[in-house]
């Protein structure tokens, strides 16, 4: 029986372990198949589910599903934009990513953040490290990944407005990436024209911008032709060429609206700027408050600062009054915006010191832990060695001694020593045998009389007949003679007791008492008539000290019990 519950529950284990893994498996397939959604455009539908993801993942402490869950729902911000979900799932991933790293799930990690903070939430000072971080881990040989990586730090220079980073950043992309398609470096050049413009070098962006034109003409890339064109025009304007900057945009803004539909916006700003200059105020006002209708709410203060200062050249005070108070409230709230990630984010880097701390401390308790472990090894090797010396004087002092005694004199006596101490055991087993037969005989009789007893007491009442058997129950349970038991026969079977205890230290008393018993060669009827317990009570405790005894089924307990004894006594000799 033990051993079939032995079985079904190693089985039981084995199928729990097996559904566990069954679950994971199916659990990664559910994640590989999400991985197919469309991350341009994540829906509510797709947010939750990997929220259920999240919570199947964490369920079956499935690390990898743990993190990119996360990292998926960070990818969901990127058109769901949310700043405070976004440092919550960000602070997640980053402490899970401590305990299980995972080198391509940080890189993208990275590279989401980066992306986020910079083109949705125009945060440059908070994707700078991002970027810079992804490209620490990056694989060398993934040109793609390096080159997006660094036109992510060539924008967050541009977005912080430090041009000639921008530009020296820019320069070596174009440099090192020498197997990015023309086109990607096309973007890159255009990038490189408006920071010569924004630094006043018309002429540096002229030969790069007249680059770009004649690259894309030929490889018929329409889309970066149209990009270059509109800066070409704003270029005009640097060259103090106002009209031609106006004709050249207006020329171009059908090839614009069709290639390059978010170039719309630069081209009515970089109008407003044209029109202002040539005094036409009511034009540049059109122009740009078109520009502001499809801008970013972190570029409009310096557009309504552009349209103030057209109203107040009209003279409409009031208007300028009102898009100034316009360009007030965007830039308490983007400010408030700023605090609040500024708080986020360094919040976020405290937990990860004080998470690197406790690391620290952990890592240094465990030195000094291994320290003090490999001085209490050198003490207990250099005992041990004190020990085995010390063993190794005495037995050649013993061994020396011994052989100046005849060989045949010391046979003799541990023969005859032999025998007299096997006969003394011998009758004290006969006489200890002889009394707990005995005293069985009498518990026997004791029974008997119980049994007389209940049949008188019949004519009592129900009650008084119970208590009077729980009283004479208790009577025989108080006066059996297994309470002294052990002792009584440990001092007929010196040491035995002592040698069981220290070879197996897992024996109870009861374990030692049946074993005893055993020894003296009482019958499990006889046994159980002893102790007042039933025959299968002591089977069931003669069975539990063989398995603790490690003792298999063709072992006798007696017989083990036998060579034990015997050669503790052989040792004692």
């Amino acid at each position: 029986m033990r051993l079939l519950l032995f079985l079904g529950f190693h089985l039981f284990c084995f199928v729990s372990l097996a559904q566990v893994e069954t679950d994971t498996l199916q659990l990664s397939k559910q994640i590989d198949s999400l991985m197919q959604l469309d991350r341009s455009n994540y829906s509510s539908r797709d947010y939750h589910l990997y929220q259920n993801v999240l919570k199947k993942s964490r369920k079956l402490k499935y690390h990898k599903g743990i993190l990119r869950s996360h990292l998926e729902t960070i990818q969901y911000y990127t058109t769901h934009p949310n700043i405070d979900s976004l440092f919550y799932h960000s602070r997640k991933f980053e402490k899970h990513q401590k305990k299980y790293p995972s080198k391509d799930l940080q890189l993208e990690y990275l590279r989401a953040m980066g992306y986020i903070l910079l083109y949705d939430f125009a945060l440059p000072e908070y994707a700078l490290p991002y970027h810079i971080d992804a490209l620490r881990i990056y694989d060398e040989n993934d040109v793609k990944t390096k080159f997006r990586l660094n036109r992510g730090i060539a924008d967050c220079y541009f977005y912080k407005g430090q041009y000639q980073l921008a530009i020296n950043q820019i320069q070596k992309i174009i440099k090192d990436t020498i197997h990015v398609d023309v086109r990607s470096k096309n973007v890159m050049k255009v990038s490189l024209a408006v920071a010569y413009q924004f630094l006043k070098k018309p002429k540096q962006s002229r030969i790069v911008l007249e680059e770009v034109i004649k690259e894309s003409a030929q490889n018929q890339d329409s889309l970066h032709y149209a990009y270059a064109k509109v800066f070409q025009a704003h270029n005009f304007y640097y060259e103090k060429e106002y009209q031609k900057s106006i004709d050249s945009l207006m020329a171009n803004f059908n090839l614009l609206k069709k290639y390059l539909p978010r170039g719309v916006v630069n081209h009515y700003e970089f109008l407003a700027l044209s029109y202002n200059e040539l005094g036409q105020f009511k034009n540049a006002v059109s122009a740009m408050r078109k520009t502001i209708k499809k801008s970013p709410a972190n570029e409009r203060p310096k557009l309504y600062d552009h349209l103030s200062s057209y109203y107040i050249k009209l003279g409409k005070k009031d208007s300028a009054l009102y898009y100034n108070t316009k360009k007030s409230h965007i830039v308490d709230s983007i400010r408030d915006l700023e605090k609040k990630i500024y708080t986020e984010f360094y919040e976020t880097k405290l937990d990860l010191i004080k998470t690197a701390e406790e690391n620290e401390k952990i890592k240094l308790k465990q030195v000094i832990l291994a320290k003090a472990n490999n001085r209490q090894k050198q003490y207990i090797i250099s005992l041990f060695l004190g020990i085995a010396c010390l063993l190794i004087g005495i037995i050649a002092f013993i061994h020396y001694h011994k052989n100046n005694q005849s060989q045949k004199e010391i046979v003799s006596l541990k023969k005859n020593e032999k025998k007299i101490l096997q006969h003394h055991i011998k009758l004290r087993e006969d006489e200890l045998s002889a009394t707990l037969i005995g005293i069985t005989n009498k518990m026997q009789g004791l029974k008997e009389i119980r049994d007389q007893f209940s049949t008188v007491i019949n004519e009592g009442t129900a009650e008084d007949l119970k208590k009077s058997l729980k009283t004479f129950d208790r009577f025989l349970k108080n006066n059996t003679s297994n309470i002294n038991l052990t002792e009584r026969i440990e001092s007929q079977y010196p040491g035995l007791v002592i040698e069981l205890k220290e070879l197996y230290p897992e024996l109870s008393k009861t374990n030692i008492r049946h074993c005893l018993l055993v020894k003296l060669g009482l019958s499990i009827k006889e046994s159980a008539d002893l102790l007042n317990v039933n025959a299968n009570t002591v089977k069931t405790a003669r069975y539990r000290a063989k398995i603790k005894l490690g003792l298999s089924e063709d072992i006798s307990l007696k017989d083990f019990l036998g060579e034990l004894h015997n050669t503790s006594f052989i040792k004692a000799s």
